[in-house]
C-alpha cells in the first residue's frame, strides 16, 4: 500500500469513528446541551480531517499538520469516543460545556485558516525566513538546550506540579477549582515542563547533552520523584497529561520543527527553512 493510499484509509477512518460517535451520543444522551456540543465537536473533527488528510498537505507539511490534528483530536475527537465508552455524556463534568466547545471550535478554525495562510501566501514565509534569520538564531533561541538547561525546565515543572496539585489542592479544602488567579493559572501552564527532561532520553537531544555521571543522576533523580509524585497523588499524572492537551510544549526541546534548524532540512518538506 502506497503513502498516499494509507492517508486515505486514516482520514477514512478519522471520519467514519468521530462520526459514529458522535451520533451514538446523541442517541444515548439527546438533550440539547449535549447534542449542540456533540455538533460543535463533530464539526471541529470534519473540518480538520477533510482539510489535513490529504497526501499534498500531509506529506509536504507534515509537523504542523500534525500539530493541528492533535490540537483537533485532544480536544475533540478523543472526548467524543472516551466519554461514550466511559459511558457518559460529552458534558459531563463541565461547568459551561456549550461555551467550552463553541471556544474550541473557533480555536480550532483559527489554526485551520492559519494552517491555510502558512500553505497559500508566499509573504507569510519570507516573513517567518526573515524573523528566524535575525531574530531568533542571533539570541540563540533555535539551539537545543543543554542537559542542565532542560533540567532546569524540568524543575520548574515538577515545582508547578506541586503548588497546583498540593498548595492549592489543601488551600481549596481537596475540591478541584475551575477558575482561579491569573498567575495560579500561569503556574498550572508550566506543569507540563516537568516531562521535558525525557526529551533528553532521545537521540537527537542526547546528542547535544553531556553523557557523564551528573547527566545520569539528573535523569535517574528526575525519575525517580516523577514515580514517588505519581504514588502520592494519581490524579496528578491524569492532569498533567490533560495538560499536553494545551500546547504548551512548545518549546524548541520538543519543538521538531524548530529541531530540525539544526540539521538539513528535509527537501520533500515545507515546514521549516
Amino acid at each position: 500500500m502506497c503513502a498516499a493510499a494509507i492517508v486515505r484509509l486514516i482520514r477514512k477512518v478519522w471520519l467514519a469513528a468521530f462520526s459514529i460517535a458522535a451520533v451514538l451520543q446523541v442517541i444515548l444522551w439527546p438533550g440539547v446541551e449535549n447534542s449542540i456540543c456533540v455538533g460543535l465537536a463533530w464539526i471541529s473533527c470534519m473540518a480538520t480531517g477533510l482539510m489535513l488528510l490529504r497526501s499534498r498537505v500531509t506529506f509536504l507539511y507534515p509537523w504542523s499538520s500534525l500539530m493541528v490534528l492533535m490540537f483537533c483530536l485532544t480536544t475533540c475527537g478523543l472526548p467524543l469516543v472516551l466519554m461514550l465508552f466511559q459511558g457518559d455524556p460529552l458534558t459531563a463534568d463541565l461547568e459551561v460545556p456549550v461555551a467550552t466547545f463553541r471556544h474550541l471550535l473557533i480555536c480550532q478554525i483559527m489554526l485551520l485558516l492559519i494552517h491555510t495562510s502558512y500553505r497559500s501566501v508566499k509573504i507569510w514565509r519570507q516573513l517567518q525566513n526573515g524573523f528566524r534569520r535575525k531574530v531568533l538564531r542571533p539570541f540563540g533561541l533555535l539551539e537545543i538546550p543543554g542537559w542542565s538547561e532542560t533540567l532546569a525546565l524540568g524543575a520548574a515543572g515538577l515545582a508547578a506540579s506541586a503548588y497546583t496539585y498540593i498548595v492549592l489542592w489543601e488551600q481549596s479544602g481537596g475540591v478541584r477549582t475551575i477558575t482561579g488567579s491569573v498567575m495560579d493559572k500561569f503556574v498550572q501552564g508550566l506543569i507540563p515542563l516537568s516531562f521535558a527532561p525525557f526529551f533528553l532520553l532521545l537521540p537527537l537531544a542526547a546528542s547535544q547533552a553531556r553523557k557523564g555521571i551528573l547527566f545520569r543522576l539528573g535523569n535517574h533523580s528526575h525519575s525517580r520523584i516523577h514515580r514517588i509524585y505519581d504514588q502520592l497523588h494519581p490524579a496528578a499524572t491524569v492532569a498533567m497529561a490533560g495538560g499536553l492537551r494545551c500546547g504548551v510544549l512548545g518549546m524548541s526541546v520538543c519543538d521538531p520543527d524548530i529541531v530540525r534548524q539544526q540539521h538539513q532540512c528535509a527537501p520533500a518538506t515545507k515546514d521549516s527553512c
